[in-house]
């Protein structure tokens, strides 16, 4: 079964066209990376598979649903979840309350008025279990803009996990991150359960053939390339994408 199919999908911005024509299927319980210099489309792409941004043209289907006209939140409450580029964080809570916000938003008591959401027992249970997994239960009462940007950038794949999403975007969840950072996160994202699929933006090469069963390659807004990591690192075309020709 197709997690996430894209067919001939295009979007302009200003006669300029980040994603031209691009089509992608990736199975259920995949990890699909997704690489490509600076300006290539990666992010816009991410937009339009989580409607953030409509198609010019094409159409997006989950898990064999058509979801092209349906908004981001739709999206979400069919099994979509996913990280940005810029953290999107709530500065001035706690790590704990961050991650309660998510885990409450498709719980169907969310609109309640009559309780406080931390008497809700299977939410707290929710967000314990995640921020032990993750190892932050030790910083759940730190305030963001006080946590280090590793910090933050783990805590937003915590909130991208908080629903057990079937389909997971992460855009660069390595960005910035110390190398330690990095192997930490390159790990628990290794180690997701296989009935979440998996497909991720990573500007390291080395973390995205470490994580990914199939890597496509994205350039001025078409893919260019798709195999295996063994496949992807002799391609001759993906060298000279990266790293111009040798002569």
């Amino acid at each position: 079964m197709s997690a996430l199919t894209v067919h001939a999908a295009s979007v302009t911005f200003g006669g300029l066209s980040a994603v031209d024509g691009v089509s992608l299927e990736i199975q259920a319980g995949e990890r699909r990376g997704l690489l490509g210099p600076n300006g290539a489309g990666k992010t816009t792409l991410f937009n339009l598979i989580g409607g953030q941004v409509p198609v010019d043209a094409g159409n997006v289907r989950l898990f064999d649903e058509d979801v092209t006209l349906l908004p981001a939140r739709e999206r979400a409450h069919r099994g979509l979840a996913r990280t940005f580029q810029v953290t999107k964080l709530f500065p001035n809570l706690t790590l704990r309350e961050n991650a309660m916000l998510a885990v409450q938003a498709i719980y169907p008591g969310r609109y309640s008025m009559h309780r406080t959401v931390f008497t809700y027992r299977d939410l707290q249970r929710r967000v314990d279990e995640l921020l032990e997994t993750w190892g932050l239960s030790d910083k759940a009462g730190a305030t963001v803009r006080h946590l280090s940007y590793g910090d933050q950038r783990q805590l937003e794949i915590v909130m991208a996990l908080a629903n057990k999403p079937r389909l997971l975007l992460l855009d660069e969840p390595t960005a910035g991150l110390s190398p330690a950072e990095t192997t930490l996160v390159t790990g628990l994202v290794s180690l997701l359960p296989r009935d979440v699929t998996v497909l991720f933006i990573e500007h390291d090469m080395d973390v995205a053939f470490q994580i990914a069963d199939r890597i496509s390659v994205l350039n001025q807004g078409r893919i260019v390339a798709e195999g295996n990591p063994v496949e992807i690192r002799a391609d001759a075309r993906i060298r000279e994408i990266y790293f111009g020709k040798v002569h």
